[in-house]
């Protein structure tokens, strides 16, 4: 056998290909254990994935898989082969389909490489298509191929590995490890200052991890004067030891902005930057992250808010992947409108539905007794109403309802404070350091 008949025969097998079929005509009912499994790209031949079509077709319609029907419906698409169709009659069923299902499929997945392979090699030499975008076409082309071999294995609830939830920043506003964390409202609310708070309140629990924290609408000697009142104020931390704490938190500001939208629509379609959210990871890994907040979430994105679907790629793929694998608290803040403060976060479900805990911050409100006219309560300025959209598993009532008086959370304490700082720069984001 030359080497190319070597190739090809383990590209493909037409016996098994004629058997499968051959025991589904025999047995019909073989092809309900295949539905979800075995797809008609898995057979080589053309006329057996017709045939493959026309049999799930007869079946979701409650008919006869027998050669009259299929026969019938294949002359009527204009895909009918007599001597293919005698092949698969004249081979033998067979009883024990599995290992000839999962072979199948091996040859499948090898074919799919294959042709990756020259699709990549024309990207790359003929159409002079970028190494990065050619490699994130490879990522999504092989999760597409290994996906196609994976088999669904339900599991006894018993045998089912989980980790305990991991509750962190208890003594404030308890938000989840490992999970992705949303805090929605208006503009200029407080969200940012909670999560610098949050994030100093981690930090002080966790004295060897960092926190990194892009926060794309505040610039660096805003945020400075926030973390010395809140580390002051609430935290009562001074001197070097308010210092160790501010000096484990990296940020991007918008003094050292750089573009991070993980979501953008390219060709009229939402495709994530696997590059970007490559960088994420490494980062995260490399410096010890242990909490991480992205504000706001419009920065990372430019794609339809209301689209569930966009979003949930978002979401999932990203927030929710990141914080999962790397084990992190991933904390993201949403804008929403004051018209929308009774009903939640904007945009998409998913962007709540998702999230293990989302909250709602909004200020205070009362009605002019004279005009009837809802206005600000003044009588509470600088403290703000914390509730929550999504909380399944009632841990702000455990935890954060007591630790916020009950449901209230003042921004700063008044006080004074002194102090100086400098301002450097480490793997591209921006570090400030508390000088007392």
């Amino acid at each position: 056998m030359g080497k190319r008949g070597y190739v090809m025969e383990n590209m493909y097998n037409l016996n098994i290909e004629r058997s499968v079929l051959s025991a589904i005509l025999f047995e019909p009912k073989e092809l309900d254990d295949m539905i979800g499994e075995v797809v008609p790209l898995d057979f080589y031949l053309p006329f057996h994935q017709y045939i493959f079509e026309e049999m799930v077709y007869l079946n979701e319609r409650e008919l006869p898989i027998d050669e009259e029907f299929l026969r019938q419906g294949l002359h009527d698409r204009g895909k009918f082969d007599e001597v293919a169709m005698i092949d698969i009659l004249s081979s033998n069923p067979i009883t024990l389909l599995h290992p000839y299902i999962a072979e199948l499929k091996e040859k499948a997945s090898k074919r799919a490489v294959v042709t990756l392979a020259t699709e990549m090699k024309k990207l790359t030499i003929e159409d002079n298509v970028s190494g990065q975008e050619v490699a994130a076409k490879v990522e999504i082309a092989l999760k597409s191929i290994s996906g196609a071999t994976a088999r669904i294995e339900p599991l006894k609830i018993s045998d089912i590995k989980t980790e305990p939830v991991e509750i962190v920043c208890k003594d404030f506003l308890p938000l989840i490890k490992g999970a992705y964390n949303v805090i929605a409202g208006s503009g200029g609310v407080g969200k940012s200052t909670i999560a610098l708070r949050l994030a100093m309140h981690y930090l002080r629990a966790n004295p060897l991890k960092k926190a990194f924290l892009v926060m794309g609408e505040d610039d660096s000697i805003e945020i400075m004067e926030r973390l010395t009142r809140i580390g002051e104020g609430f935290l009562h931390l001074f001197g070097d030891e308010l210092q160790g704490v501010i000096n484990r938190m990296l940020f991007i500001t918008t003094d050292n902005s750089v573009s991070m939208r993980f979501l953008s629509m390219q060709n009229g379609a939402a495709e994530l930057d696997n590059t970007l959210i490559k960088w994420l990871d490494s980062y995260i890994k490399k410096n010890d992250i242990g909490f991480v907040v992205l504000d706001p979430l419009k920065k990372f994105h430019s794609v339809n808010e209301n689209s569930n679907s966009e979003m949930d790629l978002l979401v999932r793929d990203v927030f929710l992947g990141v914080a999962s694998k790397r084990n992190v608290v991933m904390l993201i803040l949403h804008h929403m409108a004051k018209s929308q403060e009774a009903k939640g976060a904007r945009g998409a479900a998913t962007i709540t539905d998702t999230a293990r805990i989302a909250y709602k911050v909004t200020k205070h409100y009362m009605k002019n007794k004279d005009t009837g006219e809802v206005v600000e309560d003044m009588s509470k300025d600088g403290v703000v109403k914390i509730s929550t959209i999504k909380d399944n598993k009632n841990i702000f009532q455990k935890f954060g309802y007591k630790n916020t008086d009950v449901g209230d959370i003042e921004l700063y304490k008044n006080d004074n404070h002194s102090g100086d700082f400098d301002v450097s720069h480490e793997d591209g984001c921006k570090v400030i350091t508390y000088k007392s």
